[in-house]
């Protein structure tokens, strides 16, 4: 993440406690955690005074160089932190009006479990995957080539990620949790574990955020699937879903977004989840999408068969870990052009989400 240390005019650098602080600080940069942004007189105070260490100095030396870039990245993220210098406590406060920061005094780093890797927490740790190539996607496109994206990542558990998020809330440590929305249909509410959650169940440093799409694996693009069929990482019987799933977003896109990739929709479940909402999203898409197969129930869009008919297949719990493993190995610019608008404009939210909580600088620092 990045963090800002203000107030820095008359500081006491003699202070124990604020000479704890700063060595941390100073120490989550060296070691590829956080990237930190100060006023470059600051920076020559602190590297020219000894008694803070020779790697502490070197570090701060070192970050007067980076002080301009990353001024520019202050405006480029959605979330960071201010440290100020003029504030012993170590409590944190977050102002309304301006949502795109937090400040915390100085004694919350006085303790260095703080300023270890952000912690990304997942539903499922298997997510994490998509999710860093994600990032990496984010950060490239956007030619933010100085810097690394890392974080803690930790298994919410499923069921379990809210009993899991409330853990580290109350441990005091920044962290991001990332949830499916779970949503079948787009006046759909959140599922039953991203509905536990809202503004009220976070704090300054500890935030939630929910993912438009049903699941992670709606945020794979259709061409990796049928690369992934091509080469044979996911069965062949899953040509056909993949047809079915190509006809019908190319003529509703944002279908994409709430389609159960891993078990698909029969057609009783397509037919409640309309009347559900009282809006014929998903039966409209299907009676018009163009190349797209109907036959038997389908075609009728009726069925009281045992068991129930498709009325599209899913790709099984094998798609994410066989999707993800192509993505990781592609350019940027190649996976650019496999995305449509629509998983462009959620890749880039998720990304800049993780861009803001899991900064960091791009190699391990040298300060001999």
């Amino acid at each position: 993440m990045l963090i800002e240390i203000i107030n820095t005019q008359d500081v006491d650098l003699n202070n124990a406690n604020i000479h704890s602080s700063l060595c941390n600080l100073f120490c989550s940069f060296r070691e590829g955690k956080h990237l930190i942004l100060t006023d470059v007189d600051f920076l020559h105070k602190v590297s020219d005074f000894k008694e803070l260490g020779s790697l502490t100095c070197n570090t701060a030396q070192n970050l007067i160089q980076k002080t301009r870039e990353f001024k520019q990245l202050k405006n480029l993220v959605s979330y960071y932190c201010k440290v100020d210098m003029k504030n012993s406590s170590s409590s944190y406060t977050q102002d309304k009006d301006e949502g795109n920061f937090f400040t915390v005094g100085y004694s919350f780093f006085n303790d260095s479990s703080k300023i270890q890797y952000t912690k990304l927490l997942c539903e499922d740790i298997s997510d994490y995957k998509l999710y860093k190539s994600i990032s990496k996607f984010y950060q490239l496109i956007n030619r933010m080539g100085g810097i690394n994206i890392n974080f803690e990542v930790l298994n919410g558990g499923g069921a379990n990620t809210k009993y899991n998020f409330d853990k580290i809330l109350e441990e005091r440590f920044l962290c991001l949790c990332l949830l499916d929305s779970d949503k079948k249909h787009p006046k759909s509410g959140y599922g039953s574990t991203a509905s536990k959650f809202n503004d009220e169940s976070d704090s300054a440093i500890c935030k939630h955020y929910t993912i438009e799409s049903h699941e992670v694996e709606a945020l794979i693009p259709t061409e990796i699937v049928d690369q992934c069929i091509i080469n044979k990482t996911i069965e062949g019987k899953y040509l056909n879903a993949l047809e079915q799933i190509k006809a019908l977003t190319n003529h509703s896109p944002t279908t994409k977004l709430y389609f159960d990739h891993k078990e698909g929709f029969t057609i009783r479940k397509v037919i409640e989840i309309d009347e559900k909402y009282k809006d014929n999203y998903w039966k409209d898409a299907i009676v018009n999408a163009p190349n797209f197969k109907r036959k038997g129930c389908l075609e009728k869009l009726q069925c009281d068969c045992t068991p129930p008919c498709m009325a599209l297949d899913g790709f099984g719990t094998g798609l994410l870990e066989a999707c993800s493993t192509v993505i990781e190995r592609m350019s940027h610019i190649k996976l650019n052009e496999s995305l449509s608008p629509i998983l462009i404009n959620e890749w880039n939210k998720i990304g800049l989400k993780l861009l803001s909580w899991g900064c960091s600088s791009h190699n391990k620092t040298r300060t001999s």
